[in-house]
């Protein structure tokens, strides 16, 4: 796990199609401007912590500093990479509310 802090851009909404079943799966990728650097994180936020209110949570933080613990996921053979929300998804720094 890693901690990810930085000031909170904005939550999209990217819905995806499971291409064997069909069906749309929700998903929200929350954009964060680290303290330094150029490259904004885009972190993952799967159907369960969209469900759990997550989104509403980041939303409120927009423009603010925050940190949220993630997995980074490393596909070597299309090198490519991405962070996923763990846990509930919600901010470290704000667990009981916004």
């Amino acid at each position: 796990m890693i901690t990810l802090t930085g000031e909170v851009r904005k939550v999209e909404k990217a819905d995806y199609t499971n291409k064997k079943t069909g069906e749309i799966t929700p998903q929200s990728i929350l954009i964060m401007e680290p303290l330094r650097g150029r490259s904004n994180y885009e972190i993952y936020l799967n159907e369960k912590q969209i469900s759990g209110g997550a989104v509403a949570h980041w939303e409120k933080l927009k423009g603010k500093q925050a940190s949220i613990p993630v997995h980074l996921f490393v596909n070597y053979d299309y090198k490519f990479h991405k962070f996923n929300a763990y846990g509930d998804g919600l901010p470290l720094n704000n667990k009981q509310g916004v």
